[in-house]
């Protein structure tokens, strides 16, 4: 490698060299280039040289402060061990109807409904515990005759949700939200509703036989033309609301 003092010797060089073919030095009106001349020029150089050689440093740095990081970034998501953890949580038949959300730690923040909810979706049988559908499908979700039967929707979020004609037969809709939720026509029989949210909720023309609805909040909850047959609802709290036309079986009478 040249060492630094034959560099600048070099560039010295091919300075006055350069001053002599283009007539710089032998011209009379201009005046004769100095020592001290060559000296700020190369000076000059071994400053920008050095300020080059300095930001080259800095960029190595930040280049493995950059491959630091990265490599202690998690695994690849489809191989992490809390996501693995996560699905085989699920029973089976339900991976099919939610995504898993992971943060950047690797760690599942929360589960999503998928597809999305629409009209005649089919998620017989899914497990769909805890997911909050209010809100996040332009302002309610719709699952106007979707097929919901025997699947897992306990603690989810479904106010507002549109579920007219839907099929939550045998479903588990155990302290589901679903207040202000329209359920005009939808068939609950058999359905687990125990601590659930029906708070102004609609249930019009609604098959809710042998449902359970103990412990559930029913202030103000719409009932009409409901089949009621053989329901229970011990511990029920707030005053259903009747609106005129007979229902098949008895009004649930709950703790004011």
């Amino acid at each position: 490698m040249i060492s630094k003092t034959i560099l600048v010797g070099l560039v010295a060089i091919a300075f006055v060299a350069g001053s002599i073919m283009t007539g710089t030095m032998v011209d009379a009106k201009l005046p004769a280039i100095t020592l001290n001349d060559v000296y700020a020029v190369v000076t000059d150089i071994q400053t920008k040289v050095g300020t080059l050689l300095t930001n080259v440093a800095t960029l190595q740095t930040t280049s493995n402060d950059i491959k630091a990081k990265t490599d202690n970034l998690p695994s690849d998501p489809a191989s992490n061990s809390h996501i693995d953890t996560a699905i085989a949580s699920i029973p089976s038949g339900g991976t099919n109807c939610i995504t898993i959300d992971v943060n950047r730690d690797g760690h599942v923040d929360k589960y999503e409904i998928s597809p999305g909810p629409h009209t005649e979706v089919n998620y017989a049988d899914c497990y769909l515990h805890g997911v909050d559908l209010h809100g996040e499908y332009l302002f309610f979700a719709n699952f106007n005759h979707a097929d919901l039967s025997n699947s897992n929707l306990s603690g989810a979020n479904l106010k507002s949700a549109d579920l007219r004609d839907a099929n939550l037969s045998g479903a588990n809709l155990s302290g589901v939200n679903l207040e202000t939720t329209n359920l005009t026509g939808a068939d609950l029989g058999g359905a687990i509703l125990s601590g659930a949210n029906l708070n102004h909720a609609g249930f019009i023309d609604v098959n809710l036989g042998h449902a359970n609805l103990d412990g559930a909040n029913l202030e103000g909850t719409y009932f009409q033309g409901a089949n009621l047959v053989l329901i229970t609802y011990a511990g029920c709290t707030g005053t259903p609301n009747p609106i005129g036309i007979p229902l098949l079986g008895t009004l649930p009478v709950c703790t004011p």
